[in-house]
């Protein structure tokens, strides 16, 4: 019986430490594609700035291409949040401001540091 309980101890050993191996995967993952969306995010911003800065030069009408952008970059804040909130635990839940990357709850309407508004989930957005 002695042997049978070591068999079965080590057998609890062996799914615990996977299961562990599966979870610490997944939020490794997560991590991975929340910094994926923040470049985005970044260089979509580098865009909005390009084109405006052209239109305030030149005069060229750019509306259009900025509006597409800002339309993008409130996509990709909507993904950041649902992974932010994916990584949250219990009650606390934050996020991250995306123009001065500040720690805001998660509900705010306008980021405490820079006045900036903050993305909101729409239900379909939920993951």
């Amino acid at each position: 019986m002695e042997f049978d309980d070591i068999l079965k101890g080590l057998q609890d050993a062996k799914d615990y430490t996977v299961h562990r191996a599966e979870e610490i995967g997944a939020h490794a993952k997560t991590a991975w594609n929340i910094q994926s969306e923040k470049v985005k995010l970044s260089r979509t911003f580098r865009e909005i700035g390009k084109y405006t800065l052209r239109s305030n030069q030149s005069g060229e009408d750019n509306i259009d291409k900025i509006a597409e952008l800002c339309g993008e970059a409130n996509d990709i804040c909507k993904k950041l949040l649902a992974l932010e909130l994916s990584q949250g635990n219990g009650e606390n839940k934050t996020v991250h401001c995306p123009f001065c990357s500040a720690t805001a709850e998660y509900g705010s309407e306008k980021c405490e540091k820079c006045g900036a508004p903050l993305p909101v989930l729409d239900t379909e957005d939920r993951g």
